[in-house]
């Protein structure tokens, strides 16, 4: 009876190990996974907060080119506009 008993802890000796080493190798595996997860999250964070920023700028102009100000410059130097009563000289 005695060897059955030592037999029989034996087997759960070895069972339980095996068990052990399973959940071991998931738990790494869960870890290198999450490892990966966070590295592509701060990857991306990064990117957002780039494209936040060239928005931002993006914005400015967009505000910037709605000027009276600036439709004036835009018309006196791509169309060669002027205002009623200014007189243009051309140096040649």
């Amino acid at each position: 009876m005695n060897n059955r008993l030592i037999k029989t802890v034996k087997i759960v000796t070895v069972c339980a190990t095996c068990l052990l080493v399973l959940l071991v190798g998931v738990i790494i595996g869960q870890y290198a996974s999450l490892n990966n997860l966070n590295n592509q999250k701060n990857k991306l964070d990064a990117e957002l907060s780039s494209m936040q920023t060239y928005e931002e700028e993006l914005q400015s102009g967009i505000s910037a080119r709605k000027t009276d100000s600036y439709l004036e410059l835009q018309a006196r130097q791509e169309l060669g506009m002027i205002k009623e009563g200014e007189t243009v000289y051309i140096y040649r």
